[in-house]
C-alpha cells in the first residue's frame, strides 16, 4: 500500500475532478479525496511537493515489434546530407559488428538534393550489406552488397528499380522480411524489453501494437503474444492481415492496422489516395489498394465475427472508401458500441466528419503529424495546396462529438505523448487547436477507451490501475506554447515505480 499526497491528481474522469490524495493497494486505486481518511493515518506518506499527477498515457497506434527492431539499428532521422549519412554509417560499423546495417528514418525533405539516396550512394559510402529504411516506413533503399544477399524472388517483385536499388511496393516489405532474419532473435528480445522501458519514461502505461508484416511467418506476432505477458505496458494487438483464419486461430479480438489492411500509401511517397490531385501533379490521384467490394467484404465478415476492426486511410478518398465499408456493415447488422477504428484520418472534410461522427466510428490519430520534421509542412503544402487546412482538424473533429485518441505510429516518429499533446494545442491552423484537457484525454480516457480498457484504464478512479505519471508541472495552468517543456518526473504502473528522473 502507498499512499500519495500534497499534490494535484487530474483525474480525467467524467467529472473532471481533481484531488491532493490517493492511495494505491495492490497495483489499484484505493482511495482519492483532499484528506486521508484516520484508518490510514500512522502509515508511510509519500509527499509529492505539489507536483501534478496524470493517468499513465496511452498510445493508440505504433508498430511496436518493427519500432524495436529498428532501435536496435541505425537511427537516420535528422541526416541533412550525404557527408552526414556516411559519418551516421561509419561510426556505427565501427562500434557495431554486425553483418548487416539497417538504418530507419533517413527522409528526403530533409536532405539537400530532396531525394533518397541511390545505391551508388551507398556503395561510395559502405561495403557492407546496408538497407536503409524511408521515415514512413513505406520505401528503402539499398547498397549492391545488401541487393546481391537477396534471392531473384524479391528482385523480380513489384515495386524494386534496380538501378536506384530502391524498393517500393511489395519488394519494400519482402526486403524488410529479409532484413529483419538477419538480427539474432536474441538482439531482437532485448531491444523489445529496452524499448518498453523507453514508452515507460514516456509515461506510456498501455498501447495498442499492430503487427504481422516484415517478419517471414508473423514472427512478430507470436513473440510479442509471449512477451507482453513480462512487459511493463499493458498491450493490445492489432494483427495487419486480412485473413480471418489467422485471427479465429490465434483467439485475437482485433484486426487491422496497416500494411496488409491499409486502403492507401502515405504523403511521403505520393500515394496516399486522394478526390482530387495532387498539387504538384495533376495525373497522380494515389493509389488506392482495395476494391470497395472487397474492402466491404473483409470488413463485414470481420464484423459479422465481432472483431474490433481498424483500418489505415491517410487520404480523403480512401478515408471515404473505410466510411463506406463500415457504413455498409453497420447496415446489415448494427452494433452500436463496435468501436472500429479509422487510423491516421489525416485529410478530412466536412462531409466525412459528419459520416464518421454519424456511424460512431473512431480515430486513432498522430498529432505528431502537425509538425513532422521529416515531412514538414511546407512540403505537404507543396503536394496538396491549401488542402493542408484539412489535415487533422482536431477542433472540428471534437465538436461533431467523434471519440478520438493519440499515438505515434512509431518507428515514424518517436512516441511522446507530452510532444503529441503539445502539437494538440499548439494546431497550424490556429482554429483547430483543442484545450489542454481535450488534448489530455486523447491520451488517457480516450484513448483506453478505443481498446475497450476504459474501466481499467485512462482515468484516476478507484479501482482502476495505478498508473501514475508525475509531472514537474500542472499542464493546466501554464501556456499551451510551453507543454512540450513539461518534464516527467517519476512514472507508475500498476502501483510500482518504472521510471524517475532523478535515476
Amino acid at each position: 500500500m502507498q499512499i500519495f499526497s500534497n499534490a494535484t491528481f487530474l483525474s480525467m474522469d467524467k467529472k473532471n475532478q481533481s484531488f491532493t490524495v490517493l492511495i494505491e493497494d495492490k497495483g489499484k486505486i484505493c482511495f482519492l479525496g483532499n484528506d486521508i481518511p484516520k484508518k490510514y493515518l500512522g502509515r508511510k506518506i509519500t509527499d509529492l511537493d505539489g507536483l501534478t499527477v496524470l493517468p499513465g498515457f496511452g498510445d493508440t497506434h505504433l508498430h511496436f515489434i518493427s519500432d524495436s527492431f529498428f532501435k536496435a539499428g541505425l537511427d537516420l532521422r535528422g541526416v541533412r546530407n550525404l557527408e552526414e549519412l556516411k559519418q551516421k554509417i561509419n561510426f556505427y560499423e565501427t562500434h557495431k559488428k554486425s553483418k548487416v546495417t539497417i538504418g530507419f528514418g533517413l527522409s528526403p525533405h530533409l536532405l539537400d538534393q530532396k531525394i533518397l539516396p541511390t545505391k551508388s550512394d551507398l556503395d561510395k559510402i559502405t561495403s557492407r550489406p546496408t538497407f536503409i529504411v524511408k521515415y514512413d516506413g513505406h520505401a528503402g533503399v539499398a547498397n549492391t552488397d545488401f541487393i546481391n544477399l537477396l534471392g531473384a524472388g524479391i528482385k523480380s517483385t513489384k515495386g524494386f528499380i534496380n538501378h536506384t536499388g530502391q524498393f517500393y511496393l511489395d519488394s519494400f516489405y519482402k526486403a524488410t522480411d529479409f532484413a529483419s532474419k538477419q538480427v539474432s532473435l536474441i538482439t531482437l528480445i532485448k531491444s523489445i524489453f529496452v524499448n518498453s522501458k523507453y514508452l515507460a519514461q514516456k509515461g506510456i502505461s498501455f498501447l495498442h501494437a499492430c503487427e504481422g508484416v516484415g517478419f517471414p511467418y508473423d514472427l512478430d506476432i507470436t513473440i510479442l503474444k509471449t512477451l507482453k505477458f513480462f512487459l511493463l505496458q499493458k498491450i493490445s494487438i492489432f494483427f495487419q492481415t486480412t485473413d480471418l483464419n489467422k485471427i479465429k486461430k490465434r483467439k485475437f479480438i482485433r484486426v487491422g492496422g496497416c500494411f496488409e489492411t491499409a486502403l492507401d500509401g502515405c504523403f511521403g511517397s505520393l500515394d496516399a489516395a486522394l478526390t482530387q490531385s495532387y498539387q504538384n501533379d495533376s495525373n497522380n490521384f494515389g493509389n488506392l489498394y482495395f476494391s470497395q467490394e472487397r474492402l466491404n467484404d473483409f470488413v463485414l465478415k470481420a464484423h459479422l465475427q465481432n472483431l474490433q476492426v481498424a483500418i489505415h486511410a491517410i487520404g480523403d478518398l480512401a478515408i471515404e472508401q473505410a466510411v463506406n465499408a463500415f457504413e455498409y456493415a453497420l447496415r446489415i447488422k448494427p452494433r452500436p458500441d463496435h468501436r472500429h477504428i479509422i487510423i491516421h484520418a489525416c485529410l478530412l472534410n466536412d462531409n466525412l466528419i459528419k459520416r464518421i461522427a454519424h456511424l460512431n466510428i473512431h480515430l486513432a490519430v498522430q498529432t505528431a503529424f502537425l509538425n513532422w520534421p521529416e515531412e514538414p509542412l511546407d512540403y505537404l503544402h507543396s503536394i496538396l495546396g491549401d488542402r493542408t487546412q484539412l489535415i487533422l482538424p482536431l477542433k472540428k473533429i471534437l465538436d461533431n462529438q467523434i471519440i478520438m485518441a493519440n499515438g505515434s505510429d512509431a518507428p515514424c516518429t518517436n512516441p511522446d505523448p507530452i510532444m503529441g499533446m503539445h502539437q494538440a494545442c499548439n494546431h497550424p491552423v490556429n482554429e483547430q487547436s483543442i484545450s489542454v484537457l481535450d488534448a489530455i484525454r486523447m491520451y488517457t480516457i480516450w484513448a483506453a477507451r478505443l481498446g475497450f480498457e476504459e474501466n481499467t484504464k485512462g482515468s484516476l478512479e478507484v479501482g482502476k490501475c495505478c498508473d501514475l505519471v508525475i509531472l514537474d508541472k500542472n499542464p493546466c495552468t501554464i501556456l499551451k506554447e510551453n507543454i512540450k517543456d513539461l518534464v516527467i518526473k517519476t512514472v507508475y504502473i500498476k502501483g510500482k515505480t518504472v521510471y524517475r528522473a532523478d535515476k
